[in-house]
């Protein structure tokens, strides 16, 4: 958990964690390339050409399938909070109880259905964690996209 890198280019480094493990300014750089190049290909498969979300002045729910240190979901809402929403929700379906406690200081609101001691690891509480592939993700958004699109009358985004 040494920072992340989020749309829009932001960027959130550890500096506790660069000093901890000794890591040069040329490794941060190196990774976070990258990185970049991973969020660029993952955005387009993903938005399929939709813009993102306008999350300005309005409530966001961010979900993870399980939140073990919570680091990925602190920097998920270190960066949303950037964007000025009304408030955050953070959800899984099990989380830790270190991690409840550290989220519940940066968000309005956490939902968990579990917070099993000890937590050891999000894949334990799973019959099956295959990891589903990046194209059968787009496939299903634009599944829920069209289906909200059709039923909806007010626009998506």
């Amino acid at each position: 958990a040494m920072g992340a890198l989020v749309s829009g280019g932001i960027r959130l480094i550890n500096y506790d964690v660069v000093r901890l493990m000794n890591t040069t300014q040329f490794a941060i750089d190196a990774v976070v390339a990258k990185a970049q190049e991973q969020i660029e290909h993952l955005e387009r498969l993903y938005r399929n050409g939709w813009p993102a979300l306008e999350v300005h002045e309005r409530i966001v729910i961010l979900v993870d399938e399980g939140i073990a240190t919570g680091a990925t979901m602190r920097y998920a809402v270190q960066a949303l909070k950037r964007r000025s929403p009304a408030s955050i929700i953070v959800a899984a379906p099990s989380a830790s109880r270190d991690s409840l406690a550290m989220l519940n200081e940066h968000v309005e609101k956490s939902v968990f259905l579990s917070s099993p001691d000890p937590y050891i690891s999000v894949g334990r509480w799973y019959e099956d964690y295959t990891m589903i592939s990046d194209e059968k993700v787009s496939e299903l958004l634009i599944k829920a996209t069209t289906a909200l699109c059709m039923s909806s009358r007010r626009p998506v985004h």
